[in-house]
């Protein structure tokens, strides 16, 4: 996510995932690429890309006062209330049942959660800019309104939410330490292996451009 994975991670996975554990990954990622997907058609349908919701603004906000009158382009700028509704549309509009609404829901919410962690490491290596303008919520944010919106239908566990948030938490006060001290490792441009060479997470370690092409 910070763009700094090698790419030929694909032709070496880095790792090898017990296959249990590799079924699991693949139904939460294929969950949250759908949740995801459905988001921005939810934008469609609900009209939040129409020219009316068309703004214009510098494109780069640090050039404002610079000539900015001939740096602008058209941008969506959906509000947050309508990230708040898209969000919600994803999981409901596709009418599941209560079992399959209740697994959609908790798989968002867990992208979410992964997407604060990751928040939180990338403001700590890129700032934002007190300028920049917020068209989205924070990510903690949107998780309680999945929670709001679809918790009668697929009766959600708030204990279950506030507990993933916890574990959260720990990895963001992880990260904030690991960030401060070793900032070089998430700056730096490679591939990371999962475990050490010949043990169950890994074989023979592939040297780049060497082992495979």
């Amino acid at each position: 996510m910070l763009k700094t994975e090698a790419l030929d991670f694909d032709m070496d996975a880095r790792g090898i995932i017990p296959p249990e554990l590799q079924f699991q990954n693949a139904a939460l990622v294929g969950q949250q690429i759908r949740f995801i997907v459905g988001h921005e058609y939810a934008h469609h349908i609900h009209g939040h890309l129409n020219k009316s919701h068309l703004v214009e603004q510098p494109m780069f906000m640090a050039l404002h006062g610079e000539n900015s009158e001939e740096r602008t382009e058209k941008f969506y700028n959906n509000s947050e209330q309508q990230e708040f509704e898209a969000d919600a549309s994803s999981l409901l509009l596709p009418g599941m049942n209560p079992a399959e609404l209740k697994d959609a829901a908790m798989s968002a919410i867990s992208w979410f959660g992964y997407l604060d962690v990751f928040q939180q490491v990338s403001d700590q290596l890129f700032p934002r800019s007190p300028w920049s303008i917020r068209t989205h919520p924070e990510p903690v944010e949107r998780l309680w309104n999945i929670y709001e919106k679809c918790s009668s239908k697929a009766k959600l566990d708030k204990t279950e939410i506030a507990e993933f948030l916890k574990h959260t938490a720990k990895w963001k006060s992880f990260f904030q330490e690991d960030v401060a001290t070793n900032v070089e490792q998430y700056e730096s441009y490679g591939s990371v292996y999962l475990d050490a060479p010949n043990t169950k997470w890994r074989g023979r370690e592939l040297k780049d451009r060497v082992d495979y092409y």
